[in-house]
């Protein structure tokens, strides 16, 4: 099965990623701008903002950890259970045009927990690369499936 993303979902995960990485230096930003203003006490008071603003988009964008399958999963577990959407996730998957679920995020964690269990299973690398691939995919399908009303 291939996985259709028109150019909305494209434009949206690219401004997604740009969040997400970009959340990791403002840190430098907002130094280096009180630095070249200021000095080094207002670079000091940026680097500490920056830091903060950072962590507050990491953390309205859904990221909970610093490894992106897992940090992915914990939010998809939380949103599983119920847990409502942050103002970001809420404004991306506004803009892209297909929302996570929980029906989605409940079949993205049963998946992830399948995948698990048949790694923990087996020794032989292949099939460790394999389970890993399909489930890559998997999680791809179900996140830019169109919900069905």
């Amino acid at each position: 099965m291939s996985i259709v993303i028109n150019r909305r979902e494209i434009i949206v995960d690219n401004i997604y990623f740009f969040l997400q990485y970009s959340s990791n230096y403002l840190f430098l930003i907002f130094a280096f701008i009180g630095l070249h203003y200021k000095g080094y006490f207002y670079s000091l008071i940026g680097v500490i903002i920056g830091y903060l603003i950072g962590r507050l988009i990491r953390w309205n964008l859904g990221i909970r950890s610093n490894d992106q399958l897992t940090g992915f999963i914990i939010r998809m577990r939380e949103r599983a259970n119920g847990e409502r959407r942050s103002i970001l996730e809420y404004l991306l998957e506004k803009a892209r045009g297909n929302e996570f679920s929980i029906e989605k995020c409940k079949s993205i964690v049963d998946i992830y927990d399948i995948a698990i269990s048949k790694l923990q299973k087996t020794l032989n690398i292949e099939e460790k690369v394999l389970i890993l691939t399909n489930l890559d995919h998997d999680i791809k399908a179900i996140s830019y499936a169109k919900e069905q009303n």
